[in-house]
């Protein structure tokens, strides 16, 4: 899963993808934010499946930043989301 939260509106928006690499999530964050045409900038967090980040910055046009290593409040509102999700869907090993 994919899980993006929109800071202003506090909007969650949840995706599903077919693996947990860059291969299967480049795409969906693309596709998602070409759709998108006030969104600023995008933080992530330095997991493999952000590995193609040039990729996202370049088609959509926005600048993407990382969280830094073991900060995660620094993407609070997007982890909260995440334990939420993780209620229902477990997380696959």
């Amino acid at each position: 899963l994919v899980t993006i939260t929109e800071r202003l509106s506090r909007q969650h928006i949840v995706r599903q993808v077919t693996g947990r690499n860059s291969q299967a999530v480049t795409p969906v964050l693309i596709r998602f934010f070409q759709g998108i045409k006030n969104a600023k900038s995008i933080t992530v967090d330095r997991g493999r499946e952000f590995a193609k980040y040039n990729e996202i910055e370049q088609k959509p046009g926005i600048p993407v930043y990382f969280a830094h290593p073991y900060l995660p409040e620094e993407r609070g509102s997007n982890e909260i989301l995440n334990r939420y999700v993780r209620r229902f869907i477990p997380k696959e090993r």
